[in-house]
């Protein structure tokens, strides 16, 4: 009985935070802060099958990058574990500091100045209707040529009414090329309108795709600059959010 009274909060909480705002969520985290605990082991219990985990290959790609990448954001980091598990600077950032050294904000304004970090991290992050002014944030404070680094669930993506199956996945179907059950394209052509260069992509995971991007030199693109005025905007796509069945 417990078990499903767990899980039922965490679909109700699940729920809450895709369909609010930033602003919206982190007012509603800050208020009450249990509902962050009590999120984060539901997702944590919700996604123990999955053969991989996001962030450990966000970890394993930035282990992999430690000669060139040197200072890191980390846009919704939940228990910190990419900042206790690599040798470079973090800035973790989520809407609760669970865990030492966790900035607590919204992630559409980070408490970092402009071009401060080489790489930008979102796992599983671009939760909220305005999860594009995070992306733009991010752009703001990446370096010029630093990376982004974006994991995000496929059924997000489905061009059809399917969401997510009880682990939180979906089922393998098309690359940003289109032909098959998800539709990548919009999403990374209003990140190209942000000034960044797709690297690579790697959906060959049923339950996340994963991509890698480069801020492009001389790229003035960027979210709220504190310098002054807003990015030009961009209709960035609305993504389905992650449904979870009952367990």
């Amino acid at each position: 009985m417990r078990a499903k009274l767990a899980g039922g909060r965490f679909r109700y909480l699940n729920e809450e935070l895709y369909t609010r705002s930033g602003g919206d969520a982190f007012a509603m985290m800050q208020s009450q802060p249990e509902l962050f605990s009590q999120y984060h082991e539901g997702f944590q219990r919700q996604t123990r099958g999955w053969p991989k985990q996001p962030v450990d290959v966000a970890i394993g790609w930035l282990r992999s990058k430690r000669s060139e990448i040197k200072v890191v954001a980390d846009f919704g980091c939940g228990d910190a574990k990419v900042a206790a598990s690599v040798p470079q600077t973090v800035h973790s950032f989520d809407l609760v500091a669970s865990a030492p050294g966790v900035i607590a904000c919204n992630m559409s304004a980070v408490p970092l100045p402009d071009e401060a970090v080489d790489a930008a991290i979102f796992s599983l992050a671009l939760m909220g209707t305005d999860y594009g002014s995070f992306l733009e944030e991010a752009v703001r404070v990446l370096k010029p040529k630093g990376w982004l680094w974006i994991a995000e669930v496929r059924s997000r993506f489905s061009r059809g009414a399917g969401n997510s199956d009880e682990d939180g996945g979906a089922r393998a179907g098309a690359n940003a090329g289109g032909g098959g059950e998800e539709d990548f394209q919009p999403f990374l052509s209003c990140l190209k309108r942000l000034g960044l260069r797709l690297v690579s992509e790697d959906a060959g995971n049923r339950m996340f795709v994963v991509w890698v991007l480069r801020k492009c030199e001389g790229s003035k693109a960027g979210g709220k600059q504190r310098s002054g005025g807003s990015s030009r905007e961009i209709p960035w796509p609305e993504l389905k959010a992650c449904v979870y069945k009952k367990r």
